[in-house]
């Protein structure tokens, strides 16, 4: 007895502490299984919160401002819907904007649509550092907050917008409800418990050792369901008793496992669905008529992005048919029903684009059918992108329409040099469409890639812009190639070709100009002081050739240093010409007479091996001019054609007639439109090429041989034709010859008659002359020439002294000479204070080479006549009595 009473105490024991251990354990377990239910449901309820919100939602965040009160109060309104559908307590979302937390959307914690008791949007959180740990790991958390309102599960879901910014979707539920749940639970295993407590304490003593075996067996498989393996089954077998209770065990595993099994389903459901609201989502059950064939449809559910891009509200088209919300649908061109009637009965899943003509909106669409009968579709506005790409075309058109009006040729070119497009203008161009050819055999005549070829360097995104000369025309272009991005996403060049061959040819000739007026610069500073040199010498020698008996062995002599200082006067006279510093009076003109003249000159001069030809015609109108530099234009030309024709003899032809240019007929690209005399010398003898042409006009530069030419006669006609305000076009190829054209702007008919001088005699005179000049050279040998034409002379080497002599005695003098360039008083200054002392004092006034005088602005100062160095002896002697009798003359009473 006491044996088996102290078995019973024994199991009596067991099965109160097996009873309390396993009761206490089955409420650790549930209480975890309920808390993970709680997670997952709150998981869902922050997914379908999110999923209620516009995706731009929080990219468009940017202040308070952002959202209308009414839109939050609108969100807030759905958050509590949902919170009632889901049982949840709180539903809101939280951005982190400079560094601080604040609420962007959130439910009303009593769901009370009006209260105005919820966070409002754009608020600071008060407890930010609750949500640092979801934020910097960007992984969903789950935690329990205590607040006002008691204890409650938390899930916090990260999130980032499309700027970058982190924001959370939270949902939280009451752990009020969740110890009410236990408590329940707690009860009801301490009922269940006293329950098996006293029935094991009737049963323990008569069935003690037969129930202690069979239920240490069911304790221990039960403990195995109490750990959650729901899949384990006890042995039904042994008493009836036994086994009804394993059976019972049984079933309530198997009630447990399928309701898990049920809820892991309806949860996999909402996540699967979720994952696809961000497009619109819509279920149906395809209607069939009589023949199988569909006829409509019914909408059996639908998402808010379905609601949002149809403008379609779920609650007026849940259970109707497309048709009756729709009416339009069937007669759709889209055939909307067709396409979902094969989807829903073949399970063959589609895409596609189309135009709803009911909803006028382009969709982009998916339908796949998740049973037989039904079909679900996931879609996209796409709208908005249909609409871009048709401005796209539209802005395309528009471009290749002012591509195709450029005057500029243009192309396009692929990545393999092929051309994709070219301009009328490069048609044009180019004789051809060339569409399809390589651009280097197309555009330049090569038959491989261009030698200056860049195309890999524009094509990996560089704008390139460079200067050819394209040997398919000869002209120069210069090329921007620029990198263009297709629809496709390839790369080709837009190549843009300007030319600039006249724009080039405008270049040279003004790097001409620049380099002839430095030159001219460098003439003008040594002209003075050269004549001042070659003028005694001159002197000197006409007083020695007139002293020299006719025999005298020294008179070859004097004519070889007399020529020479001729010649050299020419040369400066040429380096002043070329450079525009001469000072030559231009008058209205003919100029047939100067050039026939020279013609003579000219023929006389060359053998009869070349042939002058000439066509100077009459009616060829007035220009201004100075008859010598005419003169000298026609000599030096026709002397250079001469030279280049001089061993194998040839034809030497000279035009004159009128020319006109405008826009249409362009005779050179440096004058301006208008009626040009032209002059034109050509020859038949070696030619140039392009490179010794750019040389021609450089002072100091020939081809002749030595003592055959200086190098200034072109030098100088470029300088006398630019300062007549006109232009010069040279054509020449080697081993043809050479043809110089040059254009002088017509004047009105007005013009002076050109005579040929006459020879008269030495004039000579008795009167008083006042001669200044600072170099004393100059003064002794002009003092010892102007005694020899009878004058009597007071030279003075200092301006300054002459002035005080002229002061002394005015009225002793007849006449003044002077030079202009003198220190301390210059001769213009001179002569404004000896007329200020004597008013109808004569003054010539005698330069080597002034930029500040000239003839005009001598005349104005009341000076009366003017000459450059060096000066011929009859030149002066003539210019002396010229400006004494005019003096003589104006003195005389009317």
């Amino acid at each position: 007895m006491k044996i088996k009473y102290g078995i019973f105490a024994l199991m009596l024991l067991l099965v109160i502490l097996f009873s309390g251990a396993s009761s206490y354990q089955s409420y650790l377990r549930q209480r975890t299984m309920l808390i993970n239910g709680i997670d997952k449901q709150l998981y869902t309820a922050a997914m379908m919160a999110r999923a209620t919100l516009p995706r731009d939602y929080h990219d468009s965040i940017v202040d308070a401002a952002s959202v209308a009160k009414k839109r939050f109060n609108e969100i807030v309104n759905r958050y509590n819907e949902l919170c009632v559908e889901l049982e949840m307590e709180y539903l809101w979302s939280l951005m982190k904007i400079n560094g601080e937390i604040v609420f962007t959307s959130s439910t009303s914690p009593d769901k009370i649509t009006n209260n105005e008791n919820h966070a409002k949007f754009f608020e600071s959180h008060t407890n930010p550092e609750l949500y640092e740990t979801a934020f910097l790991t960007q992984k969903p958390q789950y935690q329990q907050h205590m607040d006002k309102w008691g204890k409650i599960q938390v899930v916090l879901i990260p999130f980032v917008d499309s700027h970058g910014r982190p924001y959370l979707f939270g949902a939280g539920m009451k752990l009020s409800r969740v110890d009410g749940l236990l408590r329940r639970s707690l009860k009801e295993s301490i009922i269940f418990g006293a329950g098996f407590l006293l029935a094991g304490l009737i049963l323990s003593y008569i069935l003690a050792r037969m129930l202690s075996v069979p239920l240490n067996i069911l304790a221990f498989e039960t403990s195995k369901i109490a750990s959650g393996q729901f899949d384990k089954k006890v042995k039904e077998k042994g008493f009836y008793e036994y086994v009804v209770l394993a059976q019972s065990f049984n079933q309530m595993a198997l009630a447990i496992n399928e309701k898990i099994i049920a809820q892991t389903k309806s949860e996999e459901k909402y996540r699967l669905l979720f994952e696809k609201m961000m497009d619109g989502f819509a279920l149906h059950k395809i209607i069939l008529n009589q023949n199988n064939q569909p006829v409509d449809y019914r909408f059996v559910e639908v998402n808010k992005a379905f609601e949002k891009q149809t403008g379609l509200n779920r609650n007026d088209i849940i259970g109707k048919t497309v048709t009756q919300v729709l009416p339009g649908t069937q007669a759709d061109t889209a055939d909307w029903i067709g396409k979902y009637g094969k989807v829903a009965l073949t399970g063959e899943e589609i895409s596609f684009e189309l135009f709803s003509e009911v909803l006028s909106k382009w969709y982009q669409v998916v339908a796949y059918s998740p049973k037989k009968g039904y079909f679900a579709t996931i879609f996209m506005d796409i709208t908005g992108l249909k609409r871009a790409e048709n401005r796209l075309q539209k802005s395309e058109k528009k471009y290749q329409a002012i591509m195709e009006s450029m005057k500029e040729p243009i192309y396009k070119g692929s990545k393999d040099l092929i051309i994709e497009y070219m301009n009328p203008t490069m048609i044009t161009r180019t004789g051809r469409d060339a569409t399809g050819e390589y651009c280097f055999k197309a555009i330049h005549g090569f038959d491989e890639k261009c030698p200056w070829c860049n195309h890999e360097n524009v094509i990996n995104g560089n704008t390139n812009e460079f200067d050819v000369v394209s040997p398919k025309d000869n002209c120069s272009y210069h090329i921007s190639s620029t990198p263009l991005v297709n629809n496709d996403g390839s790369i080709s060049s837009l190549n843009v070709f300007r030319d600039v061959t006249q724009l080039q040819k405008m270049e040279t000739m003004l790097k001409q100009s620049q380099k002839m007026e430095a030159i001219g610069t460098l003439a003008g500073g040594i002209a003075h002081d050269f004549n001042n040199i070659l003028f005694p010498i001159l002197g000197h020698a006409t007083m020695l050739l007139e002293d020299a008996p006719e025999d005298s062995p020294f008179r070859n002599g004097l004519n070889g240093i007399y020529s020479s200082a001729l010649r050299a006067g020419e040369l400066v006279k040429q380096i002043l010409t070329f450079s525009r510093q001469e000072m030559n009076q231009l008058h209205p003109m003919k100029i047939q007479p100067i050039v026939k003249e020279a013609l003579k000159f000219i023929r006389s001069s060359i053998p009869a091996t070349i042939n002058i030809k000439h066509d100077i015609r009459p009616e060829c109108g007035v220009i201004k001019a100075d008859p010598t530099q005419i003169h000298q234009i026609v000599m030096n030309l026709t002397t250079n054609a001469f030279h280049a024709m001089e061993k194998k003899g040839g034809d030497l032809t000279v035009v004159l007639k009128e020319v006109e240019s405008d826009e249409h007929n362009i005779i050179a690209p440096d004058i301006t439109p208008g009626v040009y005399a032209c002059l034109m010398v050509a020859d038949t003898g070696e030619g140039m090429d392009k490179e010794l042409i750019c040389k021609i006009f450089d002072p100091f530069f020939t081809t002749k041989e030595q003592g055959k030419g200086t190098g200034m006669g072109l030098s100088a006609v470029h300088g006398i034709v630019k300062s007549m305000g006109g232009a010069i076009h040279v054509y020449s190829e080697p081993g043809i010859g050479s043809e110089f054209k040059l254009y002088f702007p017509l004047e009105d008919s007005c013009f002076e008659q050109h005579t040929t001088q006459t020879h008269e005699a030495m004039p000579t005179g008795v009167e008083q002359i006042l001669l200044v000049d600072d170099e004393k050279e100059i003064v002794k040998m002009e003092k010892q020439m102007l005694e020899r034409l009878g004058y009597k002379v007071t030279p003075f080497s200092d301006s300054r002294e002459a002035l005080n002599a002229f002061r002394d005695d005015p009225d002793k003098f007849d006449m003044v000479i002077t030079d202009m360039a003198m220190p301390n008083l210059p001769g213009d200054k001179l002569a404004v204070e000896l007329i200020r002392i004597r008013p109808d004092i004569p003054v010539l006034l005698c330069t080597g080479f002034s930029e500040t005088m000239f003839a005009e602005k001598a005349m104005a100062l009341g000076i009366k006549g003017f000459l450059l160095k060096p000066i011929v002896r009859k030149k002066l002697a003539k210019k002396i009595r010229e400006v004494l009798n005019d003096n003589k003359h104006q003195q005389m009473p009317n």
